[in-house]
C-alpha cells in the first residue's frame, strides 16, 4: 500500500496508470487556508458534478466499480483505503487529509475501504451523474495510456 507521506515531495505521483496522487495548491494565511478546484491547477479536467462519501461506519465499503468519469478524491476529513485496479496493475493508497487528492482516470475500478470514523470524502467528476457508466470490472480501454 502507498502511503501518502512518501508522495509528499513532489506535485503529482503516479500510483499505476490511471491513477495519479495531486498535492492541492492551498493558500494558508494566518486566518486559515483556502483550497480551490480547477481544471488547469487541481483538477485536470472540466468539473461537471461534486457530490461526498460519508460511510455509515468504519466497517464501510464503498464503490466496487470503474466508472466512465474522470474523479478527484479528497478525504476532508477522517481518511479511507482507495484500492485501485486498472486491469493490469492493482494497488492500495492511503487517503487522509487535504493535501493531497486522488485523479481516478475513466476505467479504473475503485473501492473505498477502512475508514475512519467520521470521514467525509469529496469528489470532484468530469461527468454529470446521468451521463456516467458503472462496470464491475476495470476497463482498461477507456484508462489514457494502456
Amino acid at each position: 500500500m502507498t502511503d501518502a507521506t512518501a508522495l509528499s515531495n513532489g506535485k503529482a505521483t503516479c500510483l499505476i496508470p490511471g491513477v495519479e496522487v495531486r498535492r492541492l495548491r492551498t493558500n494558508r494565511q494566518a486566518s486559515g487556508e483556502l483550497t480551490a478546484l480547477e481544471e488547469d491547477c487541481n483538477l485536470g479536467f472540466p468539473l461537471r458534478r461534486v457530490f461526498y462519501i460519508r460511510p455509515a461506519s468504519p466497517e464501510s465499503v464503498r464503490a466496487e466499480h470503474a466508472s466512465s468519469d474522470d474523479m478527484v478524491m479528497i478525504a476532508l476529513t477522517g481518511g479511507v483505503t482507495v484500492d485501485v485496479d486498472n486491469g493490469h496493475q492493482k494497488d492500495a493508497f492511503r487517503l487522509e487529509g487535504t493535501a493531497e487528492a486522488l485523479w481516478i482516470r475513466p476505467g479504473v475500478w475503485v473501492r473505498l475501504r477502512n475508514f475512519v470514523a467520521g470521514t467525509v470524502i469529496l469528489v470532484a467528476s468530469s461527468r454529470e451523474y446521468a451521463e456516467t457508466r458503472h462496470y464491475d470490472s476495470p476497463q482498461p480501454h477507456l484508462i489514457p495510456g494502456i
